[in-house]
């Protein structure tokens, strides 16, 4: 009875120990995982799918040596599986795939990890003049061969495929949201980024008005434009300004001479318009305010002269020449003395009778 006890044991050893060394873990191929397509080169943070025979145990590893530190893997997966899915995480490149079941390690099958793709965010928006150039980068390294499509507005830019963009001057139609679609074909990944907003401002046009020449005491409307604007104002640039404009926030405002404007002024007034993207845009209005005219009469004896003879009225004038709207008032009409082109001015009279001349306007 001893001898037959002795003999099974020494049998169901020796079918444990056969089936133990038999079953060594072998690796066929690798693919992606959710993939059939066989790899030999993997990326840190991808999952990838080992096909084989002989993963017979729960509690087998899978070692991607060559890296440091190595990455090991624990399988704890149905027995006899014959697929096992595991991630990549070593931060190292390394080379070479090896399973381990029990205490049977398996040969190294050829398989080289690669650091996983990295990349930058581009810019979030940008505001840009028109004609100004436009430049969105994005830092991509890693993931091994890398194909770069610059899309705007979801669509694909022609010939837009390096990982940075560049316009040299922008247009209002170049406005929209740019994105970088990066194909990794090394780790069979493809990832987009965040999209760039670009505003596109068009060039202010200002125009201050034609210069002006002014009399002082009557309000005028100077004539400025401005387009392509988010904002305008105007300012002094130049001379000395006594009166006031109506406001300095209109294009067309109404100025109003005061104080020593009454003596005479040169004034420079700047209209300043701006757009975000463009800065700012000037011009500038020249305004003479000349000083309100008086006329007198040179004298003031009597003239005297024989009936049907001729006197001669000597008349003064301050301002600015030329003059007009002034006349000469002998008590029954008005005559006018027409446009008057200097500072002094003779009038020939020939009145019937006694007469007293003022001046008067008409």
């Amino acid at each position: 009875m001893r001898k037959r006890i002795r003999i099974y044991i020494l049998l169901f050893f020796t079918v444990l120990s056969s089936n133990l060394f038999a079953q060594s873990p072998t690796i066929s191929t690798i693919q992606k995982a959710g993939g059939g397509l066989s790899i030999i080169t993997g990326c840190t943070g991808q999952t990838i799918r080992l096909v084989g025979t002989n993963y017979i145990a729960t509690g087998m590893t899978i070692t991607i040596n060559g890296g440091s530190p190595i990455s090991t893997y624990t399988y704890f997966g149905p027995v006899n599986a014959i697929e096992l899915v595991i991630p990549i995480t070593t931060p190292t490149v390394g080379s070479g795939i090896v399973v381990t079941s029990l205490s049977l390690p398996s040969s190294p099958f050829p398989f080289t990890v690669i650091p996983g793709l990295n990349f930058s965010q581009p810019i979030i928006s940008q505001t840009l003049c028109e004609g100004s150039p436009l430049t969105i980068s994005v830092g991509a390294s890693n993931g091994g061969t890398l194909i770069y499509q610059w899309q705007k507005n979801s669509s694909n830019i022609p010939g837009a495929t390096s990982v940075n963009f560049n316009l040299p001057a922008v247009t209002p139609g170049d406005a929209g949201n740019y994105t970088l679609a990066i194909n990794s074909l090394t780790c069979l990944s493809n990832v987009t980024t965040l999209g760039s907003t670009v505003i596109v401002d068009q060039m202010p046009l200002v125009s201050a008005g034609p210069d002006l020449s002014q009399c002082y005491g009557v309000p005028f409307v100077i004539s400025g434009s401005a387009t392509n604007a988010s904002s305008f104002s105007w300012s002094i640039s130049g001379g000395a300004a006594a009166g006031s404009l109506s406001s300095n926030s209109i294009v067309n405002p109404t100025y109003t001479s005061a104080g020593a404007d009454s003596l005479g002024t040169m004034i420079i007034e700047t209209l300043t318009a701006s757009n975000a993207g463009c800065g700012n845009v000037t011009d500038n209005v020249v305004i003479i305010i000349n000083p309100k005219p008086h006329a007198t009469i040179v004298g003031g004896a009597p003239i005297n002269i024989c009936v049907g003879g001729t006197a001669n009225i000597d008349i003064n004038l301050t301002g600015t020449p030329p003059f007009s709207g002034l006349g000469l008032f002998n008590g029954v009409s008005n005559s006018n003395l027409g446009v008057i082109p200097g500072l002094s001015f003779n009038k020939s009279v020939s009145p019937v009778s006694n007469t007293n001349y003022t001046l008067a306007p008409v």
